[in-house]
């Protein structure tokens, strides 16, 4: 699991076909229902910079790992 961007960076590089994963309901799918193998998988879940609300001069940014109720309740 990366820590960060660069940690991220790193593991691509070592593992260029690997499948990343954030939440994982659409990829729990691809196993399940389409047999599909996703190995290496790589969870980015956690990423600090993927999982910030920000506000900066009226303009709201909300980091792709935020989830619903996160965004919502904050």
């Amino acid at each position: 699991v990366p820590a960060d961007a660069d940690d991220l960076a790193a593991v691509l590089d070592e593992e260029p076909g690997a499948t990343i994963v954030a939440g994982s309901t659409d990829v729990g799918l691809w196993v399940t229902k389409h047999m599909r193998e996703i190995a290496p998988a790589i969870f980015i879940g956690n990423l600090d910079g993927l999982c910030m609300i920000s506000e900066d001069e009226g303009i709201i940014s909300i980091g792709a790992g935020v989830t619903y109720t996160e965004a919502f309740s904050t």
